[in-house]
């Protein structure tokens, strides 16, 4: 029951899954699953997925990845009965996923390690479940074909040296997301997201800095846009500031921090028409007991 909903609404949804996996050991290995759905005492179509991992050099950690896989999505309870906005004849959304992944991982020195991996995707989604704009509200549909491709390169380092330690990640991703029927950017969706982190600490003392940048995002199915930027939201970057100090007493560890989140107080939004916080200040103190 929700007090959101005009009336009282139920539904059982039941799955099982199973999976069996052998660890890459030596050179190579792989993963199975299989899920089944129960939905109003219906059976879905099975989900599967195959994974297979292949050390490349023996000795040496550089592995290729393969992955297929088959999903399901049952709409949300939200997606049917959301006052004025869900719609009750929302059929299951599917999708084939299928990834490819080279990873490597690497001593530069015995104070530097690198790590870096490269994937590529391709998925194929029938009748995804999409909430989008119209006019000054929101509306959830499926659509009826969906193609999604891209790739992800990501690199992190650590540096250690006595009580120093550094450490670098960075990330970018690259996302075709087309509607079949139009040949458009499926709405909200960016084609360029990227994200950073730096992190320094001295024995206890610590600091990090971490920006995220989302690219444009439509709000219309034709991807139109306008000055007025009505239309699209603009790309941001948000960047996020973070000291804190780590205490060992006892039996129990005592961390204290002080961020400063949105640093530099950007105007965004991550849905159109509800706008984001501005700079915030927290302070934080974090116990843990063993």
């Amino acid at each position: 029951t929700s007090n959101n909903y005009l009336h009282i609404q139920t539904r059982n949804l039941a799955n099982l899954t199973a999976i069996i996996q052998n660890e890459c050991i030596d050179r190579i290995g792989f993963t199975l699953l299989a899920r089944e759905i129960m939905n109003k005492q219906t059976l879905l179509i099975p989900d599967f997925s195959g994974a297979i991992q292949f050390r490349v050099l023996e000795d040496h950690d550089y592995f290729l990845k393969a992955n297929f896989s088959r999903n399901s999505r049952v709409p949300t309870m939200n997606d049917f009965y959301w006052p004025y906005v869900g719609n009750p004849y929302l059929k299951n959304e599917y999708s084939y996923n299928s990834e490819l992944t080279y990873e490597m991982h690497q001593e530069l020195s015995s104070d530097l390690n690198l790590k870096y991996n490269l994937t590529f995707f391709h998925n194929s989604i029938k009748d995804m479940i999409l909430w989008h704009s119209v006019g000054n509200t929101l509306s959830v549909d499926n659509i009826s074909k969906v193609r999604t491709m891209g790739f992800e390169p990501n690199v992190s380092m650590v540096y250690t040296i006595d009580k120093l330690n550094a450490a670098f990640n960075a990330g970018y991703s690259f996302t075709k997301a087309i509607n079949e029927t139009n040949h458009k950017q499926i709405v909200y969706i960016p084609e360029h997201q990227a994200n950073g982190l730096l992190r320094i600490s001295y024995d206890n003392i610590y600091t990090s800095f971490i920006a995220n940048i989302v690219g444009v995002r439509f709000l219309t199915a034709d991807n139109t846009t306008f000055s007025s930027g009505q239309d699209y939201l603009p790309s941001y970057m948000i960047s996020n500031l973070t000291t804190g100090v780590k205490f060992q007493i006892s039996s129990y560890s005592m961390d204290l921090n002080f961020s400063i989140e949105n640093l530099f107080d950007v105007s965004y939004q991550s849905i159109a028409q509800y706008p984001l916080p501005g700079r915030s200040y927290l302070f934080k103190i974090l116990l843990q007991f063993n």
